[in-house]
């Protein structure tokens, strides 16, 4: 059994109401947005690796961002929520008028490649702290 941690992180949002990217928003004390805070958070309490749940256009920006702050040898990928990823039963129903992702459990469904054991799953827009993260 994988008794590998991993964190996956719902970050595709478009802050629509926030008028911009939230998972890029610098709030830390160095400058670090929320899910920053929350991964290194995650990192000490034993996570070894996450996903990161993205819209490809935030993908240069993200590596960008998690190279400077976060260790090196912590693992991450990332992975698109897009509308042609879905489940076979529900390709069946025509959707040609859905514009944007279905949510959480479509986000969750993006990733499934790429976790293999325990994890745990945030939004990206939220600070949870370390408390949260312990088992």
């Amino acid at each position: 059994m994988n008794t590998e941690l991993t964190l996956v992180i719902m970050a595709a949002g478009l802050g629509s109401r926030f008028g911009g990217d939230k998972q890029l928003a610098a709030l830390g004390p160095a400058g670090e947005p929320m899910l920053v805070l929350s991964i290194m958070s995650a990192i000490r309490s034993g996570f070894q690796r996450a996903v990161l749940v993205i819209r490809p256009e935030l993908e240069a920006e993200l590596t960008a961002m998690l190279t400077q702050f976060l260790p090196a040898d912590f693992e991450y990928h990332f992975c698109y929520q897009v509308l042609t990823d879905l489940p076979e039963a529900v390709q069946l129903v025509d959707l040609s008028h859905r514009l944007k992702p279905w949510g959480t459990a479509h986000a969750l469904w993006s990733a499934r490649h790429l976790v293999k054991g325990p994890m745990a799953v945030i939004n990206a827009d939220d600070f949870y702290g370390d408390s949260a993260f312990f088992r």
